[in-house]
This record gives C-alpha cells, structure tokens and sequence, in this order.
C-alpha cells in the first residue's frame, strides 16, 4: 500500500513540477529535499494509512456505530499535527510556509 501511495505521490509531483514549469535545478533541490526527508516521512505515512483504514473499517461496519465512526474522525482531526510534522521534515515553518518560497517560479529555459 505505501508504494502504491508512492507512486501517486510521484505522479502528483511530477505533474506539479511540469505545471509550475521548474528549472532543471530546481527539480534537483526538491528531489534532494524528498530524499533527506523520506525516513522522518514514511512512519507518518505509515501512521496516516493506518488511521484512514480504521475510519473506514468503522464506516463499513454493520450494524452501523455512528459514536466510533466520530471518535476515529475526531482523532484523525486531532492529528492534524502529523501534517506538520511532515512539513517540519521539509523545512516549513509552522504556519505551513516553506523556506524560499516566495510565490513565484522561475520561466523554465
């Protein structure tokens, strides 16, 4: 499962990066960064799975238990700080801003 969530994380980014237009030099400094980052990543990733094949093992049960259906979305809210800590990995700031990023794309030469 996670190298199937890989692989669409990868079309995902390759796609952004071909929309944003990068510099060769900047698909280098992303590729550098994920590569750094991937072992503080993937427990989270990891975590993440697992917690939205609870809610949904919890939304198929039957009967239906709408009490654990909302303590297992309430928790996966509550974890919001799984998201921030996989920016931290990437160097962003807690509001979410990541280190150089102004907004704006270099013209792709």
């Amino acid at each position: 499962m996670i190298s199937t969530l890989a692989h669409s994380f990868q079309r995902f980014l390759l796609g952004k990066i071909a929309e944003l237009g990068v510099t060769n030099s900047q698909k280098q400094q992303i590729y550098a960064i994920l590569r750094e980052a991937r072992s503080a990543i993937q427990p989270l990733v990891a975590q993440y799975l697992q917690e939205r094949r609870t809610l949904r093992k919890a939304i198929h049960t039957a009967p239906l238990n709408e009490q654990a259906i909302r303590a297992q979305a309430a928790s996966r809210a509550s974890r919001g700080r799984s998201r921030r800590k996989m920016g931290a990995c990437f160097g962003a700031d807690p509001d979410g801003a990541y280190p150089g990023a102004s907004g704006e794309t270099e013209t792709a030469r």
